[in-house]
């Protein structure tokens, strides 16, 4: 009774009344019956019936033999005259019903089976065309698929038959294409000989003299196809790129385009069809461009970013079945899971780069030959290596069997139960009295799978530890230092003594804080390994230890949430400044794994969040600790927003919000400190104004008193006065804020608090036309129970009030050229400077400014502002998305320049050491980071050239 499915009572009830009925296919693997017993082929056939009740799937094998006996009366008497082809036509017939089809439809399948020994001969197939070509192929892959369900041949050799079918496909067209000078190249699985039964075929051509526009080779890949699915993805450009390239393209590509995990995929690269010449000089560059160049730390960082982002796609985590009585592995995916087949292949893989520059040994595109080679240098421990290979091939052999049911690209296992017993039975387990087949098959599919983790885990970082211990190991297997610093490097640690000292101390000792380190320590390297700064990551966990309060946030959180401990990885190895704001505030620990508490400031109104503010102040009543509560509460929520943002929780425009909000909020619990009435109104300037400030940017703002009486006035003054000096920005020290007044009438020389009517007689009179520039970006705050309304009609009529002329667009061009000139500093690349740079921040604001100011669009965001000038038709939608484009690349690169490097410049860091932690950040490689700054800035440069300078 154990494994069976209703579907099964279905058929058995079908059969009874149309007993020749052909059996309705399921979309699930096999069909069992409620004993299998019941499932027979009528007649006097006993050891056939013996091997169909033996079968995984009774009912399925019992009613295709009886429907083809039917088709073929002299079927049966052969079958029981030959005891091998009844055990090949049972095994298939039972499990795959694409097979299943083939048998029924072609005559020659029977011989097929007959002979499992004779591989199926090309030349002795008559008539060629693209589809005998298609059949010979489908004949040859029954005869390896039977030799597999039989356990004929072992994995390796099914892998290696499957793909050597796919050679002779290649090489078949390409010999009819009768283009010279061409050589198709294996990828992947193909040329790693360990193709599955329904892999693409990964191939990339290279060709001298062939023209990727050739008829020639458009119909051979379109012949190939009626074979197998081929796949040019992995060329140059992918889709986008040509069909065809000369080898010095290739080269050209390599040397200045190529991406780190485009080398990862040339270590399978293998000619297999073609121009034998051009193939072997192919080979030969791809071994120079492999192992001749350094791999850089930030490579590493790039391909294993990439695995994880291609790894959290996929469910991969065993669950327990509703029930509670087994493991629930419906659905799970064994290619793409924790400890599934891509994390043994990228383990194999990371370690053959790693290691093979210096030893050739390790350079074969096969997975199991390289872990092989692994062992035998002493990369992995042979209890590893074997581990791994047991695992490795029972994965791909649950793969193989998933696809041969349809021949279909299958990566997870059925959801029902009679499906999955079907499965488990194809692998040899049975049900017993004790045991269902499922539920043994399932066990060891999680021990395999668990097991493989761990193996994952040791493989990178157990040696590394034991290389650095105190007392090194003796084993033969023990890896040396020198291959640990390697290792180290390739993981972004560079200063190995440091890292050494700080792994000895966090795991020193019995406190439970180190037991627990100890336990987690793998998994802690593996985060801060991709983590901009593994170092600076180390140091911060070490430096968290040290403080009991944030010692006791951090185990709580190690304890409770792995994700959020994974999240102070990733934070610590990024920015010196959250960390130290994490020392001093250690309950943001705690908020690592809510994503609501740490983005308050998106959902909460500036109100919500000045009374966060006061409500902290209203702890203290001396007031310097009221003072010092408010910077301390305005520095944490700037770190919880820093922290959304690195998590990728929001955007940058987002943050920009985020960041005003919390600065006007900070001002009016401010002004409620130090008793500011409502004579005092404050207007908010440039990108204050537009809600669009970064971490380093100043807050821009100018006073006004609401009254031109005398005693008014006064009073804003001294509140004015007040409300600086509380805020630190008038001394030297830390302020709450970084307040900037110069954007006042006659800057830093005039008055701080001027009166409304002061205002518009100053902008009215003598106001130069970049002040009316700067006014565009003003904002009136609703603080201090200020009608903002009141405050515009300061600047409105000054800014909007008479036409923008062309001495004024004249005025504004001539004083751009002179920022330009004489802004950037001699010791600043121009060539990459975010702000002040061709096609930058600068370019964008100037030239939005510009627009806004002749066609009246009035919004202080630049972003803002973009939108409005495209729907009044100002702009063309494409040239507002270059200057956009341009806009949030330079802002994201300078936000996240200074959380890393903790200063404020505004260019791309020169030092190599900077600018690729900077890229790591971001998810890029320094190169590719150049290349995004170059690319988005001369096309915004071309709007800002007709839009600006009118050229």
């Amino acid at each position: 009774m154990h494994g069976h499915t209703q579907p099964c009572t279905a058929i058995q009830k079908k059969r009874t009344a149309h007993p020749h009925r052909k059996l309705r296919i399921s979309h699930n693997i096999g069909v069992t019956s409620r004993s299998s017993t019941d499932a027979a082929v009528p007649g006097d056939h006993h050891r056939l019936n013996a091997l169909i009740a033996a079968s995984p799937s009774p009912y399925t094998a019992a009613v295709t033999i009886e429907d083809l006996f039917e088709a073929r009366p002299n079927l049966a008497e052969r079958v029981d005259n030959d005891p091998m082809l009844a055990e090949a036509l049972v095994a298939v017939l039972a499990y795959s019903r694409y097979f299943s089809r083939l048998c029924r439809r072609d005559p020659r399948a029977i011989e097929v089976l007959a002979n499992l020994d004779e591989q199926v001969s090309i030349a002795d197939m008559a008539e060629w065309n693209d589809l005998d070509m298609a059949e010979w192929k489908d004949l040859e892959m029954l005869r390896i698929a039977a030799r597999d369900l039989l356990g004929l041949d072992p994995f390796e050799r099914i892998a290696a038959s499957i793909s050597e079918v796919a050679v002779a496909v290649a090489t078949f067209f390409w010999e009819r294409s009768g283009l010279e000078g061409l050589c198709i190249v294996g990828m992947g699985k193909l040329g790693g000989k360990e193709l599955n039964y329904s892999s693409d075929i990964d191939i990339v051509l290279v060709g001298e003299g062939v023209e990727p526009t050739d008829p020639a080779l458009s119909r051979m890949l379109q012949e190939m196809r009626t074979c197998w699915r081929v796949d040019l993805g992995l060329r140059p450009e992918g889709r986008a790129g040509a069909l065809v390239r000369p080898l010095d393209a290739y080269l050209a590509y390599w040397e200045r385009w190529a991406q780190p995990w485009e080398f990862q995929a040339l270590l399978k690269a293998v000619p297999i069809a073609g121009d034998e010449r051009l193939g072997k000089r192919f080979a030969e560059a791809v071994e120079q461009v492999l192992w001749g160049r350094t791999l850089r730390a930030e490579d590493i960082h790039q391909i294993r970013v990439m695995k994880q982002r291609y790894h959290s796609r996929s469910r991969s985590l065993l669950r327990p079945s509703q029930s509670g009585d087994e493991i629930d592995i419906a659905g799970l995916d064994i290619k793409h899971g924790a400890g599934g087949i891509r994390d043994i292949e990228f383990a194999v893989q990371l370690l053959q780069l790693v290691h093979g520059k210096a030893d050739p040994s390790l350079r074969t595109p096969n997975t199991l030959k390289a872990l092989e080679e692994l062992a035998s240098g002493g990369y992995v421990s042979r209890e590893d290596a074997s581990s791994l290979d047991r695992d490795y091939k029972f994965l791909r052999t649950i793969e193989h069997r998933l696809q041969l049911v349809e021949m279909a690209q299958v990566h997870t296992l059925p959801l029902d139960k009679g499906s999955l017993a079907c499965l488990a039975k194809s692998l040899g387990k049975q049900d017993t009295p004790q045991e269902k087949a499922i539920v043994s098959f399932s066990e060891e599919l999680q021990v395999r799978l668990a097991a493989t983790r761990m193996v994952h885990e040791r493989l990178w970082y157990r040696p590394l530890l034991d290389a650095f211990a105190i007392n090194q190991p003796s084993s033969p297997q023990a890896m040396s230092t020198l291959k640990a610093i390697d290792r180290l490097v390739a993981f972004g640690f560079s200063d190995t003594e440091r890292t050494r000292q700080a792994l000895i101390e966090l795991t020193r000792g019995f406190s439970r804080s180190s037991r627990l380190l100890q336990q987690m320590l793998t998994l802690l390297l593996e985060w801060l390994s991709i983590a901009p700064d593994p170092d600076l990551g180390l140091i911060g966990l070490r430096r968290l230890t040290h403080d009991d309060h944030a010692r006791g946030r951090m185990e709580e959180v190690f304890r409770e949430s792995p994700e959020a401990a994974r999240r102070l990885c990733q934070i610590l190895g990024t920015s010196k400044i959250i960390l130290e704001t994490i020392l001093r505030e250690p309950d943001i620990i705690s908020d690592l794994a809510d994503d609501s508490m740490l983005i308050p400031s998106y959902a909460s109104s500036t109100e919500e969040l000045a009374a966060m503010a006061k409500a902290a102040m209203q702890l203290h009543t001396q007031a310097d600790k009221r003072r010092t509560t408010l910077r301390r509460w305005y520095r944490r929520e700037v770190a919880r927003v820093a922290i959304a943002d690195v998590l990728g929780l929001v955007d940058l425009r987002k943050t920009g919000e985020s960041l005003a909000n919390l600065a006007e909020a900070t001002i009016e619990a401010a002004l409620s400190e130090v008793g500011a009435g409502e004579s005092l109104g404050l207007i908010a300037m440039g990108r204050f104004a537009g809600k669009e400030l970064s971490y380093a940017s100043d807050v821009d703002i100018v006073m006004v008193a609401l009254s031109d009486a005398e005693e008014r006035q006064s009073r804003a003054v001294v509140e004015g006065e007040r409300f600086v000096k509380f805020m630190g920005a008038d001394r030297e020290g830390p302020a709450i804020l970084p307040l900037d007044f110069d954007l006042r009438p006659e800057g830093r020389a005039g008055p701080l608090v001027r009166s409304i009517s002061s205002y518009r007689a100053y902008l009215h009179r003598w106001a130069l036309t970049w002040e009316r520039q700067a006014w565009l970006r003003a904002r009136p705050l609703a603080v201090n129970g200020v009608s903002p309304e009141e405050l515009k009609e300061i600047y409105e009529e000054f800014v909007w009030g008479k036409p923008f002329g062309e001495e004024e667009v004249r005025e504004i061009r001539r004083m751009k050229a002179r920022v330009e000139h004489e802004r950037i500093p001699a010791r600043e690349n121009p060539e990459f400077h975010l702000k002040l740079g061709k096609g930058s921040l600068a370019d964008i604001e100037w030239t939005v400014q510009l627009l806004q100011l002749l066609s009246g669009v009035r919004s202080p965001s630049t972003m803002g502002a973009l939108e409005s000038l495209v729907a009044k038709g100002t702009l063309e939608v494409y040239e507002a998305e270059a200057l956009a484009n341009s806009y949030s690349f330079c802002e994201m690169v300078r936000n996240r320049r200074y959380l890393i490097l903790g200063r404020k410049e505004d260019y791309l860091p020169s030092k190599p050491d900077d600018l690729s932690k900077l890229a790591k950040s971001l998810e890029r490689t320094s190169g590719q980071l150049r290349e995004e700054y170059k690319r988005v800035t001369r096309r915004a440069l071309a709007v800002v050239e007709r839009r600006f300078w009118g050229r």
